[in-house]
């Protein structure tokens, strides 16, 4: 039979086995974060201190759990905790915060403001960092400004969108650019002169740090509007890459102004529109 585990809204959540579900629920200090059944009855004592973010997440076979605890308005730590109480690591952030563990193992990947952030309603968008669950051990994977970050399914690849710089090989008058600094959203004003948003697209190793690839892209306004501030959680049920690791799947505004699916190689082969539209995911 079916049941309501938790109403309220914002509402995220991610699996920790096929009884039992992490919720985040509200904002601010009426939040809940905690495990709870499907019965919808509350496993263990809600984490404290729910802080401004969007997704909590669990690690592959559920040994670890991710969240933001708060301290005030935007500043806290990012908490990285073995779920039987045996380990935690803080990470301090200071600004709103976005993460998902690795789907083949216990590393974290988050982005976050790397400098004090003082308006609530920016999105997360910083350095792309790996912090590994069992030691704590973070590590710099890619400085500078990222808006969005997707695991491959084999853990060895990270795509991430981010800011295109300007001169960057897209057409003159393509599309506006991503970084419209706090907020990658597309402004009202250049609607139905702007195709689409222009963006960076990289593919990086997640061993070495290394680039294996990076293009410029023109990402359609109802992606970058609508999936794009909200990644994190879309990345725990829709599959932007291949179940082979090998492609993303993206949509992309093509120098006609039509908006199409197209497969993106991570190798830095030619990339292959498949078909018009604006939205579109891999099966698993």
């Amino acid at each position: 039979p079916s049941s309501i585990l938790r109403e309220g809204a914002p509402l995220y959540f991610d699996w920790i086995d096929a009884g039992t579900a992490l919720l985040h629920v509200g904002l601010g200090s009426d939040a809940f974060t905690g495990e709870v059944g499907l019965d919808g009855v509350l496993i263990d004592q809600p984490l404290s201190g729910s802080g401004l973010f969007r997704s909590a997440s669990v690690s592959r076979e559920g040994r670890y759990l991710a969240y933001i605890r708060a301290e005030t308005g935007l500043t806290g730590q990012l908490v990285v905790a073995a779920r039987d109480g045996s380990l935690t690591h803080d990470v301090p952030v200071k600004g709103p915060a976005a993460f998902v563990f690795d789907p083949t193992g216990d590393r974290l990947a988050m982005i976050a403001a790397d400098s004090s952030v003082e308006q609530t309603g920016q999105l997360p968008i910083g350095p792309l960092r790996i912090i590994d669950a069992a030691t704590g051990i973070e590590r710099m994977l890619l400085d500078g400004p990222n808006f969005a970050f997707f695991w491959s399914p084999d853990g060895r690849t990270i795509a991430t969108i981010r800011p295109a710089p300007p001169g960057g090989d897209v057409a003159a008058g393509a599309g506006v650019a991503l970084v419209a600094a706090v907020e990658p959203r597309i402004p009202e004003a250049t609607r139905g002169q702007a195709p689409g948003a222009a963006a960076r697209l990289s593919f990086v190793d997640v061993s070495s740090g290394e680039i294996r690839s990076e293009r410029f892209v023109l990402l359609t306004e109802d992606f970058v509007n609508a999936l794009l501030p909200y990644f994190d959680q879309y990345a725990l049920s829709h599959n932007l890459w291949s179940p082979d690791s090998a492609s993303l799947l993206l949509p992309l505004v093509s120098a006609t102004g039509r908006n199409q699916l197209v497969v993106v190689p991570a190798d830095g082969s030619d990339p292959r529109p498949i078909a018009d539209g604006s939205k579109g995911f891999w099966s698993p």
